[in-house]
């Protein structure tokens, strides 16, 4: 029957899928973490269009929480934001994983120098 190892090595009586209920007297189990890879998702962006200087996206106050896209994000241009055209002013190069203009939301108004696979 397969036992719990520990670095103090066997300790309690045999495996028990569902938990154990002993422990040999005077041993302990450490618990120990283990370290996994990063996982990120991409963010969501929500533009807002609310600044009063420009249409920029890299302008937080044009988005929801006045916090900027970064690359990898999401963008979501919904319609009755209060600036309905935008101007992506990101560096060449800069990609993000989806842009969606929601039902009423005007997608002509969007001036970018590039989009590479448009659907």
């Amino acid at each position: 029957m397969p036992r719990i190892r520990s670095r103090a090595g066997v300790c309690g009586g045999p495996f028990r899928p569902f938990g154990f209920r002993s422990i040999r007297p005077g041993r302990s189990i450490r618990p120990e973490l283990e370290a996994l890879e990063d996982r990120l998702l991409p963010a969501t962006a929500i533009w807002s269009g609310a600044s009063l200087v420009n249409s920029n996206w890299s302008t937080p106050q044009n988005w929801q929480a006045n916090i900027a896209p970064s690359s990898g994000a999401d963008l979501v241009f919904p319609a009755g934001a209060a600036q309905q055209s935008s101007v992506d002013d990101f560096p060449s190069g800069t990609t993000f994983h989806s842009i969606t203009f929601s039902a009423g939301a005007s997608p002509a108004s969007l001036t970018t120098a590039r989009i590479p696979n448009p659907t």
